[in-house]
C-alpha cells in the first residue's frame, strides 16, 4: 500500500497536515516587513538568504478565529510552482507517514475552509487531520 511523509501542525485547536514534498523548511518567525494593499491575510515579506518570502496567515485566509502569538508559532516554508511562500502555524508537531487508506477524500464536507485547500482528510485513532492542498492561490 502507498504511503507519503506529512508534516503535522496545529492551528488553534484543529491538527493540519501538509505533504512533506512542498515542505522546504521550518523556522522560527522572524521579522516581517508588511506591504501597503495587500490582503489581510498577507503578513508581509521576509529575506530568507537573499530570498524574498511572501509569509500568509493560514487562520485569516481560512476564517479561523484568531488567539494570541505564542513561542511554539514557526513559519513553514513551502516551495509550490518553483515560488517560495511561508504559511504561519500554531506549531508544528510531527512528520507522519499516512497510508493511502487512512485518507478520505472531502468531497461533501461544511468548513470555513475553501474546499480547493482540502485533500482529504487523514483518520488516526482518535484523531482527524485535516490534509491540506496549498496549490494555486493563497
Amino acid at each position: 500500500m502507498q504511503e507519503e511523509q506529512y508534516v503535522i501542525f496545529r492551528l488553534n485547536a484543529e491538527l493540519y497536515g501538509i505533504n512533506i514534498l512542498s515542505v522546504q523548511e521550518i523556522i522560527r518567525p522572524p521579522k516581517m516587513t508588511t506591504l501597503p494593499n495587500t490582503p489581510p491575510h498577507i503578513l508581509g515579506v521576509i529575506n530568507l538568504r537573499g530570498s524574498i518570502i511572501p509569509i500568509v496567515d493560514l487562520k485569516v485566509r481560512f476564517n479561523l478565529q484568531d488567539s494570541q502569538n505564542n513561542e511554539d508559532q514557526r513559519i513553514i516554508v513551502l516551495r509550490i510552482d518553483d515560488k517560495l511562500m511561508g504559511i504561519q502555524v500554531d506549531e508544528v508537531q510531527e512528520v507522519l507517514r499516512l497510508k493511502t487508506d487512512q485518507i478520505e477524500q472531502a468531497a461533501d464536507i461544511c468548513t470555513t475552509i475553501d474546499r480547493e485547500f482540502i485533500a482529504g482528510i487523514a483518520k488516526l485513532d482518535d484523531r482527524l487531520i485535516i490534509l491540506l492542498s496549498l496549490r494555486g492561490s493563497l
